[in-house]
């Protein structure tokens, strides 16, 4: 496990700090546990990385049912045929008008520091150049919720400026935030062409040199909390049940007294039960 801290490693510590104890302390890891969810999610984000400016619609099609195949996905749970075609019109219209002034990559890495401790984030796309920082974050989710994600897509924006050794205010004025939901629910009766519904989906994320403070001052103090942590004598007790237990390995398992897995006590006492092909083994 990364000695590095991430924007979800720290909110798995808000989070739930058992699951915390489990995955970054004892380093216990899952295989056979339901990730249909997150499958969803992947499956999105390698045909859209895979995506080259000219690629059509059959081709794109082609990508994501190649993806469909592999994760095992069920393709009537998700409008991927519409999805696409906003990725596209979205690609065209806004974004690779931007590719003459911008340099573009994606699944970027960025690094920096906080409270001495080294921090990263993974960036799905990025258009930069010298006084301009532009993050899109693809989401696969019909919601289009943009408020989960402010502090994630802070961080990212304090990552990238700090690199280019800008300050905060510096940041706050030349990082532009975005996300876009290519599954998105939107009303096609007021928006009639795919390409105000493509713009639609795309959200941007307004934020100040003092939200980018407080956003600082919140990732830096939990930081200090984890460290002064004695996971030791965390239990069941301090699980927390919540809406992202259904992302949890962890959800409704049984303890295995082989490698020392107390399993999560809480949900399973709530009725949720662990995949029968569901092992934890400790990682080194």
């Amino acid at each position: 496990m990364s000695n590095k801290y991430s924007h979800s490693r720290i909110s798995c510590f808000d989070g739930c700090k058992l699951k915390y104890k489990y995955t970054y302390h004892d380093k216990i890891t899952a295989t056979g546990a339901d990730t249909k969810l997150a499958d969803k999610g992947s499956a999105l984000h390698h045909t859209f990385e895979a995506y080259k400016v000219g690629d059509t619609y059959e081709t794109l099609k082609a990508l994501i049912d190649k993806q469909i195949e592999n994760y095992k996905l069920d393709p009537n749970e998700y409008p991927y045929e519409e999805g696409i075609r906003r990725f596209i019109a979205f690609r065209e219209n806004w974004f690779n008008p931007k590719l003459e002034t911008h340099k573009h990559s994606h699944e970027q890495w960025a690094n920096g520091t906080l409270v001495g401790v080294p921090m990263c984030g993974q960036l799905d796309t990025v258009l930069e150049n010298d006084n301009e920082i532009i993050i899109i974050d693809f989401k696969s989710s019909k919601s289009m919720d943009t408020k989960s994600y402010q502090k994630q897509l802070m961080l990212y924006a304090y990552l990238k400026g700090t690199m280019k050794k800008w300050n905060i205010k510096e940041i706050a004025e030349k990082v532009k935030l975005y996300l876009f939901y290519p599954f998105g629910d939107v009303t096609a009766k007021k928006y009639d062409t795919i390409e105000k519904r493509a713009l639609f989906c795309l959200k941007q994320i307004i934020f100040t040199e003092d939200d980018l403070e407080r956003v600082i001052h919140e990732y830096s103090k939990t930081i200090k909390e984890i460290q002064a942590t004695d996971f030791s004598s965390i239990t069941y007790k301090d699980a927390r049940e919540s809406f992202a237990c259904q992302w949890c390995p962890f959800f409704g398992s049984i303890e295995d007294d082989t490698i020392g897995f107390a399993g999560c006590k809480l949900t399973y006492d709530n009725g949720a039960r662990q995949l029968r092909t569901t092992k934890f083994y400790r990682t080194q």
